[in-house]
This record gives structure tokens, sequence and C-alpha cells, in this order.
């Protein structure tokens, strides 16, 4: 009888020893991959990480919008050497899945704007959908929507007078490709009064 009770211990033991090991594991697994995503409401991490990849200084972030599991981010900063120099920039963010859902995952590169008004677009075939953006700043007085068209579909948006982001899904998209969104400024009657 007391072997067996020894026996059944040993392996109870054994049991544990594996259990703690595994669990350490993985929870030193889900440790690093929290580390790397990113949460777009600390604003201090954030800023941290845009001055690293952007190379820029003094880095301000102008807006964020999320939708459908992703996050527009525009944010501006300082071109070193050149005191003149000021880059708006934006990044298009894609959610992690659970258990990492609010975190999102490091963008590999970086689209700038030229303009007051401006946007860029980027597909994720995984998920089927082609993100688009448009941001403004100071739009014309008279601008009283802005439109443009991306995988055929067509949009059309009511334009703030002040700062604004705009964050558009559009889903069926299977192949990848990022750029810059072109489209038009129109005022309140719907003609054409310039692009972006």
């Amino acid at each position: 009888m007391q072997k067996k009770t020894k026996y059944i211990l040993r392996a109870c033991v054994g049991v544990a020893a594996v259990a703690a090991i595994t669990g350490g594991l993985l929870y030193s697994q889900y440790a690093t991959q929290r580390a790397s995503l990113l949460d777009i409401h600390d604003e201090a991490a954030m800023t941290a990480y845009l001055t690293e990849i952007s190379d820029q200084e003094n880095v301000q972030i102008l807006a964020t919008e999320e939708a459908g599991g992703f996050c527009g981010l525009v944010f501006s900063g300082e071109v070193p050497g050149d005191d003149d120099s000021h880059k708006t920039t934006s990044i298009i963010l894609e959610e992690a899945a659970a258990p990492f859902a609010g975190l999102y995952y490091p963008a590999d590169r970086n689209l700038g704007m030229d303009s007051d008004i401006d946007g860029c677009y980027e597909t994720f075939p995984d998920r089927k959908v082609t993100v688009c953006m448009v941001y403004g700043q100071q739009p014309p007085e008279d601008a009283a929507w802005y439109t443009f068209e991306r995988d055929g579909t067509w949009i059309a948006q009511p334009m703030e007078q002040d700062e604004f982001l705009d964050l558009f899904l559009l889903y069926g998209t299977e192949q990848r490709a990022k750029g810059s969104l072109s489209g038009m400024l129109l005022n309140e009657d719907g003609e054409e009064i310039g692009l972006f």
C-alpha cells in the first residue's frame, strides 16, 4: 500500500512540475507578445514608438480613429536639423486577436501626408478588407463634402470645418496594396471646388 501511495505522489509531483513549466512558458510567450503590441490609448508609449519609427523630433499625435478592428493615426513632428520642416504622417494599425484585443500590431511603415486634406489606404487580404483614411485640418470654408473612389466604391462624407479623421472599411479585397487616396472637395450644392 505504501509503494502505491509513493507512486501516486511522484506522479502528482511530476504532473505539477510539467504544468508549472508549461504555464511559465505560456506566460512568457504571452508577456513577450503583449510587450510587442501597441496600446493607442497610452499616449506616452505611442509618442515614443512614433518618434522611433519616423525619425522625427517633438512628435505630437494629432488624431486617432478606431473602426472594425483597425486604427487610423495621424501625427506630426519636426525633421532633425531643419528648423522649419514639419512632417505630417499617417499609419493604419490592425487590432490583435484575443487575448490581446485592444492592442494593435506595430506598423511596418508609414504614409506621408502632403496637404491640409489628404488620404491613404491599405488592404488586409487575410480579412478581405481595405481600410481608407481621410484626414483634414482647416479645409476651405465653402467645402461641405469630400468624395473619393476605391475598389469601385464611391464614398461621400460631410466635412467638418475643423480637424477631422475618418476611417472607412471596404470589404471584398484580396490583393495586398497601400498608397495615397485622392478625391474631390464639394460645396453644399455638390459642385466640385477642389481636389485632395
